[in-house]
């Protein structure tokens, strides 16, 4: 199975990403490779706008049309839009204040937990829910969310979650206190289990750092409880630090799609093999090609990938 990987798209309008170049070498780099092979699926880890109000649901869909066109995937059932902390609208703070300050870490329990999930979800109503619903219609994956705020699915031998890690995200400044509801996970993970899933993928908006320690110290506990199982945690949100290692999963980051401040931009490939996982990323950098050849200093999407003999990351000059 193939992934492609993008978050943080920060669609605005009128002047988009499209204007920028960015995006439009972006396509390019993805209708190549998936002529020499092809995705099976494609999986945006939200901030699909840049800010309330920042870009209409016609004008995200017609940017989702576009990679998945370049990606050439058909299938609506082959794309996981996962919402961040920008596809919210940010009321209801004292409410989830108070919500946060019930919840039961050791459990991963909510105080009330239909009238609890009621107030969090009901925050991404004017647009990602919006989106999901015009977008997915009746094959939408996020309609049992009252249920359960996150989703499973299963290909051979392993599982994707996909997790709403904005739930209780209120401002930037608290992102450290994030908290998920592992009771719900578990559900999902058992599901996954009986269906002899051996990998198990997550995929959301924030990293693992930006959980509050004791829902983290939850998480891993009841990972520990699944033996012989290959955890991953696939996020975006990577506006800063990229370094976050986590003995008990393997965890992987990308940043924007498209050049924010503090921001590199880049996107990845996963090829998920029966034996583990091929992992390919692409970056964005500014100045990398010899300006004397082009008479002005450009930049370009370049393979990124990690030498063992030289430390850090080494870029392959012949992308672009």
């Amino acid at each position: 199975m193939r992934i492609l990987h993008i978050s943080d798209i920060h669609l605005e309008e009128p002047i988009g990403i499209e204007a920028d170049n960015v995006l439009e070498r972006f396509y390019a780099i993805v209708a190549a490779n998936a002529e020499v092979k092809p995705f099976d699926q494609i999986v945006i880890t939200g901030d699909i706008r840049n800010s309330t109000n920042a870009v209409t649901v016609e004008g995200a869909i017609k940017v989702i049309d576009r990679i998945s066109s370049a990606a050439n995937v058909s299938e609506k059932r082959q794309i996981q839009l996962v919402p961040g902390n920008h596809d919210l609208n940010r009321g209801e703070s004292k409410k989830l204040e108070e919500i946060r300050g019930k919840y039961d870490y050791s459990n991963g329990t909510f105080s009330n937990a239909r009238a609890d999930l009621a107030v969090m979800l009901k925050r991404f109503d004017r647009f990602f829910w919006k989106l999901c619903e015009q977008y997915y219609s009746d094959i939408n994956p996020w309609n049992d969310r009252m249920l359960n705020p996150h989703y499973l699915k299963i290909h051979d031998d392993c599982a994707f979650i996909f997790i709403n890690s904005s739930l209780s995200c209120i401002s930037r400044s608290q992102d450290g206190n994030l908290i998920i509801g592992t009771a719900y996970l578990k559900q999902l993970l058992d599901a996954a289990i009986e269906r002899n899933a051996r990998k198990i993928i997550f995929f959301a908006h924030h990293p693992i750092q930006n959980l509050e320690n004791m829902e983290e110290t939850a998480l891993e506990r009841l990972l520990a409880r699944y033996s012989g199982i290959i955890f991953y945690w696939m996020c975006g949100d990577a506006h800063g630090n990229r370094w976050s290692p986590r003995g008990y999963l393997h965890l992987y980051q990308v940043g924007c799609l498209t050049k924010r401040k503090g921001a590199i931009p880049d996107f990845a490939f996963y090829d998920i093999t029966r034996t583990g996982m091929e992992r390919k990323v692409f970056r964005y950098l500014e100045h990398l090609n010899n300006p004397a050849k082009f008479g002005r200093p450009i930049g370009g999407w370049k393979h990124v990938y990690i030498d063992p003999k030289i430390p850090g990351l080494n870029y392959d000059e012949t992308l672009e």
